[in-house]
């Protein structure tokens, strides 16, 4: 007889329905804590520090965002190439690709569909790219806002904040590199692993 715990990470609440596997394990453990049910124990994303290492790129873009290209996103990177700034917007780019695309780039943008706090925040954080995010839930529990990151919660509002991003840059790269501190000491996969391993009882 072979004896184990089933332990569940589930990555994506915010548009997956987990329940089969939920009621099937030992332990659930929820990346997004605002779609965390009764009993799931919080695991935030993080940052891989080989993956999103800073690198020291000229830059070639105002604003990135590799990712999907929902509406609102769209909208507000449209609005800011018609006004003149330069914008990387695409999908596919991963591994060093991805990190060199934020890395010739003055701001990493996000923007959270559905109030989850994503990836990209923590991998925008180590690579310390100054980051501008919308504010979701989960945000203030683990950055502070205008210390770590600028905030918006309108499209009128992110594009106020990309003209002074721009306008302060030394000011936001001292945020993105205190960002980087805070993803570095908190916020890497390593600890993750180490907390499924630390709960499993395992070490």
């Amino acid at each position: 007889e072979i004896k184990g715990q089933v332990v569940n990470v589930f990555t994506d609440p915010h548009v997956l329905n987990y329940d089969f596997q939920r009621y099937q394990a030992d332990i659930n453990f929820n990346m997004q804590k605002v779609y965390s049910q009764q009993g799931d124990r919080y695991l935030p994303y993080a940052a891989d520090p080989v993956w999103h290492s800073p690198m020291d790129l000229e830059k070639e873009y105002d604003i990135c965002l590799i990712g999907l290209q929902y509406p609102n996103r769209t909208k507000l990177l449209n609005n800011l190439r018609v006004k003149g700034f330069k914008v990387l917007a695409t999908v596919g780019i991963v591994y060093d690709e991805y990190r060199e695309a934020y890395a010739k780039s003055r701001i990493a943008f996000s923007w959270s569909s559905l109030d989850d706090l994503i990836a990209r925040v923590f991998e925008a954080g180590l690579m310390a790219v100054p980051l501008l995010t919308n504010r979701v839930t989960d945000l203030p529990t683990h950055f502070v806002e205008d210390e770590h990151y600028f905030g918006f919660s309108t499209l009128e509002e992110a594009e106020k904040q990309v003209t002074k991003i721009l306008d302060n840059y030394d000011e936001a790269q001292e945020m993105a590199n205190a960002m980087h501190r805070k993803v570095q000491a908190q916020h890497l996969y390593d600890y993750r692993v180490s907390q499924i391993l630390r709960e499993t009882k395992l070490i």
